[in-house]
């Protein structure tokens, strides 16, 4: 939307341009940067996410279990004190 806004105002209606000329201007530009746009987030996001799991296993709070940590032989179960 920025890519749209700034297409609209600083290449268009600031220069005296018409407004159909304007409008497609700024819908081309919305649509050429969209997808970069989302590539840069999704980048981004990946490398939050890594970021906190790293700072998770640097950093465990005591007395939490992280789902990965439990044997799959025992179903996730922590052993019972009955001896079963």
């Amino acid at each position: 939307m920025t890519a749209f806004v700034a297409a609209l105002l600083v290449g268009g209606l600031w220069v005296g341009n018409a407004l159909t000329v304007v409008l497609f201007r700024a819908l081309v530009v919305m649509i050429v940067c969209y997808p970069i746009g989302l590539l840069v987030g999704t980048a981004l996001q990946r490398v939050l996410d890594e970021d906190i799991e790293a700072y998770k296993r640097a950093h465990p709070i005591p007395g939490e279990q992280d789902d990965s940590s439990q044997s799959a032989d025992d179903g996730g179960n922590a052993p019972s004190a009955e001896g079963s």
